[in-house]
């Protein structure tokens, strides 16, 4: 079996590293392309459409116990993030919480609450040129909109207004 997006013989958990140092092929080539590539959507695109690649080349052995984490990852996008993945859903599946979570880590590297997380941001981005902040949090479940701008800045690194304006800078060159 093979983890998703960095190579089985190295542990990456919770650390920031170059892409240079997982000696991926297919990642080096896509940071030449994103290099080359002018607009700021484009670049979203690319990186969005490496990453189901990689996803769609991970090959799920439903012998060895991954339909539970294949079943997730399905619920968590057909939900947009906001599906929590409790005791009683893992139970539902036949596994409990904490294999489900040791799926999610061993697999892609994060839980299941971070990759929620990720994907309601990711639904919030799509949104974002369409929607002012305050129907996005209401729209996303977010408690309030400082919820979503904390959140939306852990992801990012900059502020929905400041996303906004490079969005709106990168359409007008």
């Amino acid at each position: 079996m093979r983890q998703v997006f960095i190579p089985v013989q190295v542990e990456h958990t919770e650390q920031i590293l170059s892409w240079a140092d997982l000696s991926i092929p297919s990642l080096t080539q896509l940071e030449i392309t994103l290099r080359n590539e002018p607009d700021f959507h484009s670049k979203i695109q690319l990186v969005e459409l490496w990453l189901l690649k990689q996803l769609e080349q991970q090959i799920i052995d439903y012998s060895q116990g991954q339909a539970p984490l294949h079943c997730a990852i399905q619920s968590i996008h057909q939900s947009h993030g906001q599906l929590s993945l409790s005791e009683k859903w893992a139970a539902e599946q036949g596994v409990s919480s904490r294999h489900l979570r040791r799926l999610f880590l061993h697999n892609l590297g994060m839980t299941p609450k971070q990759y929620s997380d990720v994907v309601r941001l990711q639904s919030c981005i799509q949104l974002i040129d369409h929607q002012g902040l305050n129907a996005l949090y209401q729209s996303h479940d977010y408690c309030d909109e400082s919820h979503l701008i904390r959140q939306f800045k852990k992801f990012t690194g900059v502020t929905p207004r400041n996303f906004i304006n490079m969005s709106v800078l990168s359409k007008l060159n």
